[in-house]
This record gives C-alpha cells, sequence and structure tokens, in this order.
C-alpha cells in the first residue's frame, strides 16, 4: 500500500552472497550506488539475495546490517526493510519486545497496534491478524529494500504510529494465510525457472 512515497524507477540488482560477510559488502555497495545516482534515475532499489535462504542466516545479516546502519549514523541518509520467504517476526532470532530497523514490530507492540485501531479484543483474532502480517515481509527470494531517507520519513510520518502495520495486519488476515501462502508459492516457482533472468549480479 502506498504512503505517500512518490513511484519512481526502482533498481532489482542481485547479490550471489552465500555468507553474512559478502551479502554485507554487496549491500554497502548498493547503498553507495543508490545514493550517487540522481533520485529522478533511481528511486529506490530491491537487492535480491537468491542464496540466503536460510532464515536465521538472513536474519543474523540483518541484523548485524540494522546495527551497521545505527552505530554509523547512515540511517539519516537511508532506511533498509528486509523480505523473505519464510519471514516470521516471532522467530527467536528477533527480539519481541524491542524495535529492530528493517523489520516488523514484535508481536505486542502489533497487537496494541491492531487493538487499538479496529477495538479488537478477541485474543484469537488477534493473534492471527499478528500471523498473517508476516506476509507483508514475504517475497520469494530474501530481500533488501534500500530506501532514500526522505522516503523513510515520509513512510514513518504517514504509518501515524502503527496504523498502517495494523491496517496490513488486519487485511492480511482478510485475506487467509492458505491464499496468501499459494500466492506466494507460486512466484517462488516463477523465480527458480528463471532464476538466470532475476538481474544483473552486483
Amino acid at each position: 500500500r502506498s504512503v505517500g512515497v512518490e513511484k519512481g524507477p526502482i533498481g532489482y540488482p542481485v547479490s550471489w552472497a552465500t555468507s553474512i560477510e559478502c551479502a554485507l559488502r554487496d549491500t554497502w555497495v548498493t547503498v553507495e550506488r543508490l545514493l550517487a545516482t540522481p533520485e529522478d534515475d533511481l528511486s529506490t532499489v530491491l537487492l535480491s539475495f537468491p542464496h540466503l535462504t536460510d532464515v536465521e542466516k538472513f536474519y543474523s545479516f540483518s541484523l548485524v546490517l540494522a546495527e551497521q546502519v545505527r552505530i554509523s549514523g547512515a540511517a539519516s541518509h537511508f532506511g533498509i526493510v528486509f523480505f523473505h520467504p519464510e519471514y516470521d517476526r516471532a522467530h527467536a532470532s528477533l527480539p519481541s519486545r524491542a524495535p529492530v530497523s528493517g523489520h516488523l514490530p514484535g508481536a505486542p507492540f502489533l497487537k496494541a497496534y491492531i487493538s487499538r485501531d479496529n477495538e479488537c479484543e478477541d485474543e484469537k483474532k488477534l493473534a492471527e491478524q499478528v500471523t498473517a502480517a508476516n506476509y507483508a515481509r514475504r517475497a520469494p527470494v530474501p530481500m533488501v529494500n534500500v530506501l532514500r531517507a526522505d522516503q523513510v520519513q515520509k513512510a514513518e510520518t504517514l504509518s501515524l504510529k502503527g496504523t498502517i502495520y495494523a491496517r496490513n495486519a488486519v487485511r492480511l488476515e482478510e485475506a487467509g494465510g492458505e491464499q496468501l501462502q499459494q500466492i506466494l508459492d507460486r512466484l517462488k516457482a516463477t523465480v527458480e525457472s528463471n532464476r538466470k533472468d532475476i538481474g544483473q549480479k552486483v
């Protein structure tokens, strides 16, 4: 769903990294290229990692990258959003009660947002909506969306303290997990059969 970020040209580079170290290198190379390119020519980037399918390795990569961005102060220049075919915000690798850059809010926060915006107090329903929210971050291949700082600021301003997260969770739950998984599986099959044509190597 659009949150006020203007549409523009999107880059789809691919990293063939098999290690966290190489994935980090390729991500920073991609960031440098994005920031060195006029926004009219390249608005944002979706960097794919076909070989980082192990979800625990991908989470480790995401946490290291998020920490590098934090300690370097680079968040004033760009933002990151993580996607994975098996994305699950409740995974033990991700802290549930602390925000993690690039990831969905943890279950306690997401439940509070949904309950507040939809006046829902049914715990079973809330749990189903929180689980469905993961589909907002599932993609056929592991990816990092690199956004320019102004895009991040617009998205954060218009997210209205969790409203967008809550709205997405409710709509995804209404769509049904089985149907969403079928769509994801079809996309994964398409990507697998056309892997050589995904994009240019970083």
